[in-house]
């Protein structure tokens, strides 16, 4: 690997790590000063305790941040690992932090400035242990995503990187069961109202297509996929299914259907002129619009369920890149989409859009974002 190329993709991981050693750096000295100052405790023993908490904190925060996805060893394993490795940074870290409060000339035997010293000592270390030995790259065989040419669609990508914990998977039910009722008392369908479900999930599981699940009149619902549609229809028998093109039009006459659904599309067209025209073509086939999308301002990233760094979109992509969850590098597989940024494409549409949050409901930093117009709600043009 050129020095260049190593510079670019290790940078982002070198800072990422130093932050987490921080964050660490803070929990131990947090708890050896509380034990020394509120408990007694003697400075030798006081390390041991915060030490051990301080570990468990940086792997929880290096495993799902700053080496998301890279390692190839189960979870056990790369922790038994991780521990080992730290347990050697540790003896350095340990024996610079003794000799200073031991011996050390002035503020430095004290135990705050100790543990500056100990900590700087084995940061070198660990970090080229763990890159190297705990959170290598997979090698071309056991990358499961290609960027550029996936394995299989785009949800089958996402329910494998996203949805691999099984809390994540209870927590998605929960929150598209509540996606589904914002849209049920939005946009009160009706058992005879036409529904196109627009960009329908190619994979079929517990999670997908809450929609075609909980509507009593399935027979009533078109879904628009890019794929045969095969297992959605397989699990939905009632439902009609579509296949369309990117960028081409609907086979269908204005205002054929009374209400355009679509959730979790709109995000992955890769434009703002893109999410323009589908929804001008939504507006067109059907009297009413009903979009939701990610919030990029919840707290967690839906398709990675890493926290935080999607804020900061290029340290985000940064971080993904060179891993197995590279295809989320790229902005053609995903934006990140506000509240703001979906009402203007509304407008733009020549739409007039109402908004809110829904899914997993905390205001401004809710899990999603809805925008709706219905037929009276168009501009005159």
């Amino acid at each position: 690997m050129k020095i260049s190329k190593l510079f670019k993709t290790e940078l982002p991981r070198i800072l990422g790590f130093c932050l987490v050693g921080g964050g660490g750096f803070i929990v131990h000295a947090t708890l050896v000063v509380l034990q020394t100052s509120f408990w007694n405790m003697p400075p030798i023993f006081a390390w041991f305790p915060a030490f051990l908490m301080a570990v468990i904190f940086t792997w929880l925060m290096n495993r799902f941040l700053t080496f998301r996805g890279l390692g190839t060893h189960s979870t056990t394993g790369e922790a038994v690992r991780y521990f080992i490795i730290q347990s050697i940074g540790a003896t350095i870290n340990f024996t610079v932090y003794a000799s200073l409060v031991a011996k050390g000339p002035g503020f430095l035997s004290r135990p705050f400035f100790a543990l500056v010293g100990g900590a700087a000592s084995a940061l070198f270390f660990n970090y080229l242990a763990l890159r190297f030995l705990v959170f290598k790259k997979a090698s071309a065989s056991k990358i499961a995503t290609d960027p550029k040419t996936p394995n299989g669609n785009i949800d089958d990508i996402y329910y494998e990187h996203a949805m691999s914990i099984p809390l994540a998977r209870r927590v998605l039910i929960f929150a598209r069961k509540s996606m589904y009722q914002h849209f049920i008392k939005t946009m009160r369908p009706n058992s005879e109202s036409l529904i196109l479900d627009f960009g329908v999930s190619e994979t079929e599981n517990d999670q997908a297509n809450m929609l075609e699940k909980l509507w009593p009149y399935p027979q009533n619902i078109t879904c628009a996929g890019m794929g045969d549609g095969r297992e959605l229809k397989q699990a939905n028998p009632k439902v009609n299914y579509i296949r369309i093109k990117a960028g081409e039009k609907m086979d269908f006459p204005d205002n054929h259907f009374d209400i355009a659904y679509s959730n979790a599309v709109f995000e992955h067209v890769g434009s703002k002129q893109a999410r323009e025209e589908i929804l001008s073509e939504l507006k067109r086939v059907a009297k009413s619009v009903y979009i939701t999308t990610p919030n990029r301002w919840f707290f967690v990233e839906h398709h990675t369920a890493v926290p935080f760094l999607h804020y900061w979109p290029k340290l985000f992509r940064s971080f993904m890149r060179d891993s197995k969850y590279e295809f989320w590098a790229l902005p053609q597989n995903l934006q990140f989409i506000s509240l703001n940024d979906l009402k203007k494409v509304f407008t733009s549409a020549g739409l007039k859009p109402k908004s809110g949050y829904c899914g997993l409901w905390i205001g401004p930093f809710s899990s999603n974002i809805v925008c709706w117009a219905h037929g009276s709600d168009k501009d005159e043009k």
